[in-house]
């Protein structure tokens, strides 16, 4: 049964990872030519996957809030590997990553299942200054 869960939850993960990647690499250079022309669809479509997998709530800061892409994408299946999967209960997964790419921080990714579907909670980087897991905006 946990091992399911733990299957579940990570294909969750990486399916948003390859989102926000694919969404990364399509709107980089149109937001760096022309934000003011473009930064209205590229919300849109940010809001639609935000809404595909992470539970919704109000964000006042982060990529929805200032709409910002980067290069090389924050989010890429390929360069962050899934280090381990605890099972915390039938609803509450954390999946612990170490990113390959950029500054390799070690990730904890905190997945839900909301009303039956599996939402992404929250990311949080270990900070070796100060030593405890501390939250990343999505």
């Amino acid at each position: 049964m946990n091992d399911d869960l733990c299957v579940q939850a990570v294909k969750h993960l990486i399916n948003f990872m390859e989102a926000m990647c694919g969404w990364d690499i399509k709107y980089y250079e149109l937001l760096t030519q022309d934000f003011e022309k473009h930064k209205y669809l590229v919300k849109q479509d940010l809001t639609h996957i935000y809404d595909i997998f992470l539970i919704k709530k109000e964000r006042k800061y982060g990529r929805e809030a200032a709409v910002n892409a980067s290069s090389p994408p924050v989010f890429d299946p390929s360069t962050e590997s899934i280090i381990k999967c605890n099972v915390v209960d039938n609803k509450t997964i954390l999946i612990y990553t170490k990113q390959g790419a950029g500054f390799k921080f070690d990730c904890r990714y905190r997945i839900k299942v909301i009303r039956g579907e599996w939402r992404i909670d929250k990311k949080e980087i270990f900070s070796a200054h100060e030593k405890k897991w501390v939250n990343e905006l999505f």
